[in-house]
């Protein structure tokens, strides 16, 4: 039996300590929810024609079980996680993050990385089988994000061939990466045809099947779908019986079955995931304030009456003595914790870089709590 983690790298607190590491934890995923999702990322299946490509750069060989693709200058592949990464062709932008390299996963996967940084992508993965349940990390943190068309032990056999080709011309490109007649590890009478493809065009995640066959009755679940920088983000299909009529999983973990007795994609099966639309005129509303009256140095939070739908949001939160000289505070974030020692007015700058246009809150004030109360509070934690 293969052991699917092949590489060593992948395999009485007070009521105040406890109030502080939450209110960090929550700035952290208000940092990350501000970054953007590919879980708002919006799916579309539809069917068509599967349409191969025959030229491009091969990788690995029909033997081929188990590489990783991290430098064009290891066309073999092998265990390496980190490397220069492989050519998309063009610039293309996943999870508000710009992207122009790729490492390719013969377990029917990639992730995306920049050839701005060193190494420009990271392929490590906890199980290279089921990547978008991955626990493994990488730094930074995006270069953890990945695609998955066929996510399971997959290998070559006699007339296989795993490649990757740019075609056609900007603004209108497409990386296409494109596994033919794999099979299942182990498995005889296999034939896996299918396709990631990265388009310039809208910056959109294709994955196309063409002619599939899965023999003997055993069944497997493969992951389809994409990963974020955590593997909280995630977005995928899931089914049991019918490659062509999958529902959203509900958890990173589930995936769709492989089995001679389950419907395979029919030829041109298509899935496309869009990012959402970029953002409007910005409408933020009242700021809120989780108390009227705070204690001093104590956390409490601000949020906004109505969130800015769409990509491009940035926000800027500021502060008052008086309510007409403002200071910048806290971080890029819809929601934040502050303190204070003193009565203070907040309200937040909400921009939409894509119009590009800004609006503030409404500004709320928020007053010091009485003494009792925040003495009691106090003594009482």
């Amino acid at each position: 039996m293969k052991n699917n983690n092949y590489t060593q790298s992948e395999r009485s607190v007070s009521h105040k300590k406890w109030v502080t590491l939450l209110t960090s934890c929550f700035l952290l995923l208000l940092v990350h929810f501000a970054n953007g999702q590919v879980s708002s990322y919006s799916f579309l299946q539809s069917s068509g024609s599967y349409s191969p490509i025959a030229g491009g750069t091969l990788l690995g060989s029909t033997t081929s079980d188990d590489q990783r693709w991290v430098d064009p200058a290891v066309p073999l592949g092998g265990t390496t996680t980190t490397g220069v990464g492989l050519p998309i062709g063009f610039s293309f932008t996943l999870n508000g993050q710009v992207f122009n390299r790729m490492a390719v996963n013969n377990n029917g996967w990639l992730s995306l990385g920049n050839s701005a940084l060193t190494p420009s992508v990271n392929n490590a993965s906890s199980s290279s089988y089921t990547s978008l349940s991955s626990t493994s990390t990488a730094v930074p943190t995006y270069l953890r994000t990945r695609i998955a068309a066929f996510s399971r032990d997959l290998q070559g056999q006699t007339g296989s061939t795993l490649r990757f080709e740019t075609v056609g011309i900007a603004p209108n490109r497409e990386c296409v990466i494109q596994w033919s007649n794999y099979r299942r590890f182990g498995v005889t009478g296999d034939g896996l045809n299918f396709q990631i493809r990265l388009q310039e065009n809208g910056n959109k995640v294709v994955m196309s099947y063409g002619s599939n066959v899965f023999a003997v009755t055993s069944t497997a679940s493969t992951h389809v779908g994409l990963g974020g920088t955590l593997n909280t983000d995630f977005n995928n299909r899931t089914s049991t019986t019918n490659w062509n009529s999958t529902t959203a999983g509900g958890t990173n973990a589930v995936g769709v079955t492989v089995s001679s007795v389950v419907t395979v994609p029919v030829s041109g099966l298509t899935f496309t995931y869009s990012p959402p639309n970029p953002c409007s005129t910005p409408n933020p509303g009242n700021t809120l304030a989780s108390t009227a009256g705070a204690c001093s140095g104590v956390n409490f939070n601000l949020s906004l009456q109505n969130v800015t739908a769409g990509t491009g949001v940035s926000y800027q939160w500021q502060s008052s003595p008086d309510g007409s000289t403002w200071t910048n505070i806290g971080t890029n974030a819809a929601s934040i914790a502050v303190s204070q020692i003193a009565a203070t007015y907040y309200q937040c700058l909400v921009t939409c870089s894509t119009g590009p246009s800004t609006v503030a809150s409404n500004p709320v004030l928020v007053n010091m709590g009485s003494i009792l109360n925040c003495y009691c509070a106090a003594t009482h934690s």
